[in-house]
């Protein structure tokens, strides 16, 4: 069930509750859009023990979106998971040791 939707111009996330609550983002997770996806973590934080965050449909994340998942992380009791990372943002993960994030 579709809980939350917030859109920017280039940026939309939506959250799905269930076990785990899974935050889908697509388009470009910068610093215009970072704080919209640090909304949507948190309020997935709180319906869910465990949470996913989905950036199968992401063409672009910099610094203040690892930012926010780094955050996410502490918020969600340590239960988050980011899956769908193109090689080129699972790179940046491993390289700002957030790694162990992504899903195998």
């Amino acid at each position: 069930m579709v809980e939350e939707v917030v859109a920017g111009r280039d940026f939309l996330a939506v959250l799905q509750s269930g076990e785990p609550a899974v935050v889908f983002a697509y388009g470009e997770i910068d610093l215009a859009s970072a704080q919209s996806l640090a909304t949507v973590v948190a309020q997935a934080c709180e319906v869910s023990f465990s949470v996913a965050i989905d950036l199968s449909g992401t063409t672009f994340i910099d610094a203040s979106g690892l930012d926010v998942i780094a955050e996410a992380e502490a918020r969600c009791r340590d239960e988050l998971q980011v899956r769908g990372a193109s090689p080129s943002v699972a790179r940046l993960f491993q390289l700002v040791e957030l790694g162990h994030l992504l899903a195998a």
